[in-house]
């Protein structure tokens, strides 16, 4: 889902939902050679932003991303 105008080289954007939260999942493209998973969690009053921070060369894990922003509790503050 690129921009049509600006597409993103490095990375790919869904949609998802997590912990019943609509949330934005942008993964590197398979060749990239730098980037990290990114998390953006939307709730009606914040938007929570995870990333999966590790080597210089490495791209972190995608499930491991996902486990941990499970956990989270997002509330409507």
């Amino acid at each position: 889902m690129n921009h049509p105008k600006y597409p993103s080289l490095f990375y790919t954007t869904k949609e998802i939902t997590i912990s019943n939260q609509r949330a934005v999942l942008q993964e590197p493209v398979p060749d990239a050679k730098v980037g990290s998973y990114k998390l953006y969690v939307l709730t009606e009053s914040y938007v929570y932003y995870v990333q999966f921070v590790v080597g210089h060369n490495d791209k972190g894990d995608r499930d491991e991303l996902l486990k941990i922003a499970e956990q989270f509790n997002y509330e409507n503050l």
